[in-house]
């Protein structure tokens, strides 16, 4: 995926100044909505046992831990490119290695109804595109208007 966003980068003429100011800006605004318990309510509590070398130890995470406060674009100026020797996706623009971990439980509203669940959401419309493989990371910006087309 890494050299993918290089990829995007080239193609769609996304500097690294432009992705550093992109990037700092999404580090504050992380960062605030955490401090305000924006998303606490997102969270599940979920007892893990770390693998550091050094020491074992149980945890229970419950916030992002991949959010860092001080990120300026002065000090994502200084990352080392992660993919191309001039390159402008690095560590700090891009998803850390632990991202991503969600859980999604549907059902038909009339076993919702019989359970006495919430119905929180409606399934309304799906989408399908494909991209080149050399630019995967543009498939959200076609299958997203192709969605809410149908979606109405």
């Amino acid at each position: 995926m890494g050299i993918t966003s290089e990829n995007v980068a080239a193609k769609f003429g996304i500097s690294r100044k432009r992705q550093g100011k992109f990037a700092a800006r999404s580090f504050r605004k992380s960062a605030a909505a955490q401090k305000a318990r924006i998303f606490k309510d997102e969270f599940v509590p979920l007892r893990v046992k770390t693998t550091d070398p050094k020491i074992e130890k149980e945890a229970e995470p419950v916030v992002d831990d991949g959010i860092r406060d001080a990120v300026t674009r002065a000090s994502l100026a200084k990352l080392k490119p992660s993919f191309k020797k001039d390159g402008s996706t690095h560590a700090g623009n891009v998803s850390q290695m632990s991202d991503g971990a969600a859980a999604v439980g549907s059902a038909r509203r009339s076993i919702a109804e019989r359970l006495e669940l919430p119905i929180l959401g409606e399934y309304v419309a799906a989408s399908v595109v494909g991209v080149p493989p050399r630019i995967t990371g543009v498939g959200p910006a076609y299958a997203i208007p192709k969605v809410l087309g149908r979606a109405g």
